[in-house]
C-alpha cells in the first residue's frame, strides 16, 4: 500500500475517524462588557519561596492522582501607555519551558517582519521556579525585559525528576502591550490517560485554558491561551478539551481569539481546511470557528514522529469565531531559520482588527 494509505490506516486505528456532523452552535452577538483590570504584583515576588499553588511545597507523592490544585494568578504591569490601534498582532507560541529564556528575549528585542513584536502573546509551557530553566520566573522576566503587562496561571505542579531539583510550577501566560482584565483559568475535567504514575513526568494539576480580556482604547478583545494533551493515545482527552474551549467561548459578547499548542498532530493529513482526521481541530471547525492559518503554505510548527517517520505537524493554531473572520487581515509564522533554535515550536500570529468591519 502507498505511504499515505498506510499512514491513514495507522491513524484510523489509533484515534478513529468520526463522520457525524454535529449541529453548529449559533454565534453570539458582539457587544459591550465591563472590564475589570488585573491587579498584579508591584514588587517582584519570591517565586522560589512564595509559591502560587498550595500544593507545591507539599508535593511529595508523584503517584498521587490529584487534579484539583489551589493556585492564584501572578502578574504585573511593565507596559508603557500606548495609543489604541485598529489592529493587533496576536501571536501564539510554545516557549518550551524557557530553557533558553535569554535567547527568547533577545529574539524579540530584534523583532522585524520575520518575527514581529506582538501586541498580545499567548504563551504555553512557561516555567516558574524550575531548575531546568535556571530557577527563574520566566513570565515576569520576559514581560519586564520587553515591556509587557502579563498574567501567569499554573497548569501543573511538577515533581522531582532529573531536571527538577524541587517541585515547581508550569503553565500558561498572556503578555500584552494593553491592559489585561477579567482573568480566568478554566481547568479541563477531561484528560487522555493517567500519566501521574509515570516516574519520568510526575505532576499534579490539569490542562487549563488561561483566559483574559485585552482593553484597546474603549474596545475589548477576549484571548484564550490553551495547551492540550500531546500524545496520540491521549486523543479522547484532547478532543474533549478542544470541545470545551470552543463551547466555553461562544457565550462571549466580544471578539475572541483562541491560540496555543493544541497538539493536533494529525491535522497535516487533512485534504481541506475543514478537519477530517484530527478530531481536536474538527471540534473547532464544526462548531463555527475558523483556523486563521488555513490554506497558508509552510504552516508547520513542529515535527511529528509516527512509527519512526517524521511528519510535518501543524499543532500551534489560532482560531476566531466565524463572525470574527472579517477582522483577520493576514496570518504568518516564523521560519525555522529564524526561530528554530528558540523552542521546539515555531511562533504563529495573526493581524486582528479591534474595530467593527
Amino acid at each position: 500500500m502507498s505511504m499515505r494509505v498506510m499512514i491513514l490506516f495507522v491513524v484510523s486505528a489509533v484515534v478513529g475517524v468520526s463522520c457525524a456532523v454535529p449541529s453548529p452552535v449559533p454565534p453570539a452577538v458582539p457587544g459591550p462588557r465591563p472590564f475589570v483590570g488585573f491587579v498584579g504584583d508591584v514588587v517582584a515576588p519570591d517565586h522560589l519561596g512564595d509559591r502560587l499553588c498550595a500544593e507545591t511545597a507539599s508535593f511529595d507523592d508523584p503517584s498521587a492522582e490529584k487534579r484539583d490544585i489551589t493556585c492564584r494568578f501572578e502578574g504585573a504591569s511593565f507596559a508603557e501607555p500606548v495609543a489604541a490601534v485598529d489592529e493587533l498582532v496576536v501571536m501564539t507560541w510554545n516557549m518550551a519551558r524557557n530553557v533558553d529564556l535569554a535567547a527568547q528575549i533577545e529574539a524579540f528585542r530584534n523583532a522585524d517582519a520575520e518575527l514581529p513584536l506582538p501586541d498580545v502573546l499567548l504563551a504555553s509551557e512557561v516555567d516558574r521556579g524550575c531548575a531546568r530553566s535556571g530557577n527563574r520566573n520566566a513570565a515576569r522576566e520576559f514581560a519586564e525585559a520587553l515591556g509587557y503587562d502579563y498574567v501567569f496561571g499554573v497548569e501543573f505542579v511538577e515533581g522531582v525528576r532529573a531536571t527538577l531539583s524541587a517541585p515547581c510550577e508550569h503553565g500558561q501566560a498572556i503578555f500584552s502591550r494593553y491592559p489585561i482584565g477579567n482573568v480566568e483559568l478554566f481547568r479541563h475535567a477531561s484528560f487522555g490517560y493517567d500519566r501521574f504514575d509515570k516516574p519520568a513526568e510526575p505532576r499534579i494539576g490539569s490542562r487549563a485554558d488561561l483566559e483574559a480580556d485585552i482593553l484597546v482604547g474603549d474596545r475589548i478583545v477576549r484571548v484564550v491561551s490553551v495547551h492540550y494533551d500531546d500524545r496520540l493515545e491521549e486523543a479522547p482527552g484532547r478532543v474533549d478539551q478542544a470541545r470545551a474551549t470552543a463551547r466555553n467561548q461562544f457565550g462571549e459578547t466580544v471578539p475572541v481569539v483562541v491560540g496555543g499548542d493544541m497538539n493536533t498532530a494529525l491535522y497535516f493529513l487533512d485534504p481541506s481546511p475543514v478537519s477530517l482526521f484530527d478530531e481536536a481541530a474538527r471540534a473547532f471547525w464544526w462548531s463555527g470557528w475558523v483556523d486563521t492559518h488555513a490554506g497558508r503554505p509552510n504552516r508547520v510548527t513542529v515535527p511529528f514522529t509516527l512509527a519512526g517517520i517524521v511528519f510535518p505537524a501543524v499543532v500551534d493554531l489560532l482560531w476566531v469565531r466565524s463572525f470574527d473572520t472579517g477582522r483577520v487581515s493576514g496570518a504568518a509564522g516564523c521560519a525555522v531559520s529564524r526561530c528554530g533554535g528558540l523552542s521546539d515550536h515555531l511562533p504563529q500570529w495573526v493581524w486582528f482588527s479591534v474595530t467593527d468591519k
